[in-house]
């Protein structure tokens, strides 16, 4: 594993709103990225079921016109639609995820699906702070899965928002009834279509300390997953074949994952 950001906390001022964020934030919060050797230090994959096979599509091209099913043809056709597009268009990305997401059963019970996500939690003597994903997941009361759609280089691929979204998550799932620590939040970041993810153990200690201000003793470490270097995006690309069976086991082992 190979850390990417320095984990000196700077005095800086924390916005209220993680779409805000900068490296900067993440600094004085000690949050810190770390590129994960495999896919198995981010989630344990599973075997592809009948379900999430039909997606494999061997020899897919963006003019095909023959598909399993409407529902695997809807959401290649999507794809294709992403795809043509030189400038990505959020509104069609966003729109091939959700026909993803809900094909993949993240909206099926015990499993919810939440689109355009709001939510709030306080922290340091009742100081607001406010985040939004593209979907939330939620198991029961839990938040457990952040689904963040990416932008640029220009804003670090946006891994200071996932870090935020992550941050203020973890305080929503404190007030959880028979919440164990450490505890897992996944987060899976989409820029058009290729996928990286991202995983955060959350530690009471490190909580407790960012309740009363800047942490100094603790820090929260997030594992991502292509591993990125120099700020280059190197992720999975769900229109490649190899990397397309690659996401669907890693989302298949989120869906069977237990979390809590």
């Amino acid at each position: 594993m190979t850390k990417r950001h320095r984990n000196d906390a700077i005095a800086v001022h924390i916005s209220a709103n993680t779409s805000h964020w900068t490296k900067e934030n993440c600094i004085a919060l000690k949050i810190l990225y770390v590129n994960a050797s495999d896919i198995s230090e981010i989630i344990m994959t599973s075997q592809l079921d009948d379900h999430y096979k039909q997606l494999e599509l061997k020899g897919w091209d963006r003019l095909a016109s023959d598909y399993p099913s409407r529902k695997i043809a809807t959401i290649m056709r999507k794809v294709a639609n992403v795809l043509r597009n030189e400038q990505e268009d959020h509104k069609k990305v966003d729109s091939f995820l959700m026909s993803l997401l809900e094909y993949l059963g993240f909206d099926d019970d015990p499993l919810l699906m939440h689109p355009q996500y709001d939510y709030s939690t306080f922290i340091s003597n009742d100081r607001k702070i406010t985040s939004k994903v593209e979907y939330m997941i939620t198991r029961g009361n839990a938040y457990v899965v952040l689904i963040v759609r990416g932008v640029s280089e220009l804003t670090d691929w946006s891994e200071p928002q996932i870090a935020g979204a992550i941050f203020s998550s973890a305080y929503h799932n404190v007030s959880i009834n028979g919440l164990s620590y450490p505890f897992n939040i996944y987060a899976v970041r989409v820029v058009s279509t290729k996928f990286t993810f991202y995983k955060a153990m959350v530690t009471r200690k490190y909580l407790e300390e960012c309740v009363h201000g800047l942490p100094i003793r603790n820090m929260l470490d997030i594992k991502s997953y292509p591993p990125t270097e120099n700020n280059t995006l190197n992720a999975w690309d769900f229109a490649d074949e190899q990397d397309r069976i690659r996401i669907l086991e890693t989302f298949k082992g989120l869906r069977d994952a237990q979390f809590f």
